[in-house]
């Protein structure tokens, strides 16, 4: 990383007085209208009187922290770990694969500055003050962005996994108020893109490379990653990362694996059988929160026995878990749930192995656009299992099917699930969300897949879907309120809190 020269220096020097000169209603606005990216170049320009006011301004941002697993996203997490600005804000660590965008860095616009002009003028604020301001501030960007440069490369190629994993290790526990670790595919909110930007405390260390400092949401619309894209952090850095929060000073209660919940794209962590069967034992351990919206592995006719073993050792271990929130998603080809081979989702590992003494709150949630089946004898029976500590219980976007079945009227599966539900007199609050069929004349089937045994959109034969009158029948049946979601939704609802 090359150091700034001394022309330079003195360059940023002469601009930063004029800064900062600017009376302190103009500098109060200037800094309000700025992205956070520009707010954390300030931080290291401003003398360190302004943190506070900088710190009011960035304080919602810093709670989420970015990382890649490459050596410039590691090396400023370090920097944001042992700052005193950033460290005591951090309240979640999301890891994620190169998605990040790769335009460059950019100063405010002509536009911006237009707009940011007619936002003070009310404010009787001389045009010729505002326009030279803005000149001295595009100027400090500018040079601050030709004095430092770096860029990211990939760091396994140069570290060992044990070495990478210390220094995340290091770096998490040194952040007071941490207590969320996530594994995502893609920025989803709003916080602090580690990848390229200053956060060192001096002006000397600081970094910034081509790409944005902060990331929006409506950025990760736009960069989600590839599948493929996906295994540049998973394959390699699952096991990494796992390995990193076993640290008794790293303070994690609560673990994410996967995208938004729900769920509307696939997920996968890829070669998941590597981890550590210990490390994902020790991590279970300190959990009282836990979502997983995600599959094993991205061809489910592969998942193997390291893979079973991992996610069976993983939910026997989570004794503390108070939540936990799983997602479940239909596999396209009906025939691969007959395939005796197939081997079972993430959620039966979790209704079959899993013991939970503290156990309160249970989510299980289909995707967005894809049902979701789950064995309703084995989840009655981790109902039963959990009976004494369960108050809430929220199910949505699922059929039921017994071990072996795929086809045939689900309405009886249904039925003995519902009374086996109000059996559990401990339970506060339990809804459900069910699929039921809604009948289009022939020719008005807008997907075009509609055949003689159902429509094809639906993925599934027509026999599974409950007519509304069934639907409504049932709910009578069992004296619990049925509430109209979408089109192709119908909700029970019970015992409300």
């Amino acid at each position: 990383m090359a150091a700034p020269t001394e022309s330079q220096r003195t360059a940023t020097e002469k601009t930063k007085v004029l800064f900062i000169t600017l009376p302190n209603e103009l500098l109060s606005e200037v800094t309000k209208q700025l992205e956070p990216s520009d707010l954390l170049k300030l931080r290291l320009i401003l003398p360190k009187t302004y943190n506070a006011m900088l710190l009011s301004l960035l304080q919602d941002s810093m709670k989420m922290v970015y990382v890649e697993l490459t050596e410039e996203s590691v090396k400023n997490f370090e920097n944001i770990c042992t700052s005193s600005f950033f460290r005591a804000h951090v309240k979640e660590v999301t890891f994620v694969p190169k998605s990040f965008s790769a335009r460059s860095d950019r100063i405010r616009t002509r536009e911006l500055y237009t707009d940011f002009c007619r936002y003070i003028k009310f404010r009787h604020i001389g045009r010729e003050i505002v326009e030279r301001s803005w000149e001295w501030y595009r100027q400090l960007m500018q040079q601050h962005t030709s004095c430092i440069m770096s860029h990211p490369d990939d760091m396994h190629r140069h570290e060992t996994d044990q070495v990478v994993s210390t220094r995340l290790s290091v770096s998490l526990s040194q952040l007071p108020s941490l207590t969320k670790v996530s594994i995502c595919a893609a920025i989803e909110a709003p916080g602090l893109n580690a990848s390229s930007c200053w956060y060192a405390d001096e002006y000397a260390t600081g970094r910034i490379g081509n790409r944005p400092h902060t990331q929006s949401e409506d950025d990760a619309a736009r960069l989600a990653a590839s599948v493929a894209t996906y295994k540049n952090l998973l394959t390699k850095g699952a096991a990494v990362i796992i390995k990193a929060m076993c640290d008794p000073a790293v303070n994690v209660r609560e673990l994410k694996l996967g995208g938004k919940w729900p769920s509307d794209s696939p997920f996968y962590l890829d070669n998941w059988g590597t981890v550590d069967r210990t490390d994902m034992q020790t991590v279970a351990q300190k959990l009282t929160h836990l979502t997983v919206s995600c599959d094993d592995c991205d061809d489910r006719g592969s998942r193997g026995i390291a893979e079973c073993d991992r996610w069976n050792a993983f939910f026997s271990a989570a004794v503390n878990l108070q939540t936990l929130k799983l997602g479940i998603g239909l596999a396209r080809d009906l025939g691969m749930w007959q395939d005796p081979d197939q081997g079972p989702s993430v959620v039966e590992h979790a209704m079959g192995f899993g013991h939970m003494p503290s156990l309160q709150h249970l989510e299980i949630v289909g995707e967005l656009d894809e049902l979701g089946l789950i064995d309703a004898i084995l989840l009655r029976r981790f109902l039963h299992d959990h009976q004494a500590t369960l108050r809430t219980v929220q199910l949505s976007a699922i059929l039921f099917t017994t071990a072996g079945t795929r086809t045939g009227s689900l309405g009886g599966t249904i039925t003995d699930f519902l009374n086996t539900v109000r059996d559990h007199r401990t339970l506060s609050h339990f809804s459900m969300t069910v699929y039921r069929r809604d009948e289009h004349g022939k020719g008005e089937c807008k997907a075009g897949l509609c055949t003689n045994s159902g429509c094809g959109s639906y993925l599934l034969d027509k026999d599974l879907f409950i007519h509304r009158s069934e639907l409504e029948k049932l709910a009578d049946d069992l004296g619990v309120s049925l509430q109209d979601g979408s089109w192709d939704f119908g909700e029970y609802v019970m015992r409300e809190e």
